[in-house]
């Protein structure tokens, strides 16, 4: 499985827990590249830093 569909799989469990799509994606480009800026974060999912 490709990482991109591996992503997509764990953003899905996460929404199912509750999260909006961009709390998931947020919270896992806060995974990958800790510690960071609210901006390095936000660049890494592609959100714009206002929604973060």
């Amino acid at each position: 499985m490709a990482l991109n569909k591996k992503m997509k799989k764990v953003t899905d469990y996460l929404v199912q827990l509750g999260l909006s799509e961009i709390e998931a994606r947020l919270y896992q480009g806060l995974l990958e590249i800790s510690p960071c800026t609210v901006m390095d974060v936000a660049d890494h999912v592609s959100v714009k830093r206002i929604t973060a």
